[in-house]
């Protein structure tokens, strides 16, 4: 579970895109999102991205047998299949987030110390 190249030149793109949308949010309107909310934004652009670059093959719901009991084991392992599925994709968009991560929120702290402000992003 790595990131290629290939990866990480569209991470930079997208990046790019975050951090260009950010400024000019800022410019033209006046409004600097809070450090929490551009960082779920982040967040969820990498799990949907570690979804589609890893292969997955999604367990098929249980049909209902007419009975609880039985049903409820079933679906208690339908779940323990999901979490099982789950866990490298989190991992995976765990990975991407730490890219993506610095590449935005390092141009955006370079800006302002170029500026002689010593300010950091809001922390709400």
């Amino acid at each position: 579970m790595e990131i290629t190249p290939a990866q990480l030149v569209f991470l930079g793109s997208l990046a790019l895109v975050i951090t260009w949308g950010l400024k000019l949010l800022a410019l033209y309107k006046g409004y600097q999102p809070p450090r929490w909310l551009v960082s779920v934004v982040l967040y969820v652009a990498s799990t949907v991205l570690a979804v589609m670059w890893m292969p997955v093959t999604w367990p098929p719901l249980p049909p209902w047998t007419g009975d609880a009991g039985t049903y409820a084991a079933a679906l208690l392992m339908f779940v323990t299949e999901l979490l099982a599925i789950g866990s490298p994709i989190l991992a995976f968009a765990y990975l991407v987030y730490n890219v993506l991560y610095t590449k935005v929120f390092n141009p955006i702290a370079i800006k302002v110390r170029a500026r002689g402000v010593n300010v950091r992003m809001r922390r709400e």
